[in-house]
């Protein structure tokens, strides 16, 4: 989004394309009980974020940040 570090936007962009790439869909490595924080280049935080969307299929982060863009 605009104005976020480019480090962090890296940083998802590449845990999209290892999640790609992984042998495994991410939710049977979720529903084993697999840490994906310890995939490489995924950090607790984004691995609770990843958690949520295959969950709920929806990150309320993400939604309520463009709802307030919207508002402006």
């Amino acid at each position: 989004m605009k104005g976020d570090n480019a480090f962090r936007s890296r940083a998802y962009r590449n845990a999209a394309r290892l999640i790609e790439r992984l042998p495994k869909s991410i939710t049977s490595l979720l529903n084993a009980g697999e840490d994906l924080s310890e995939l490489p280049g995924i950090g607790k935080d984004l691995a609770g974020k990843i958690a949520a969307i295959v969950e709920t299929h929806k990150l309320d982060v993400l939604l309520s940040r463009l709802k307030k863009g919207l508002k402006r």
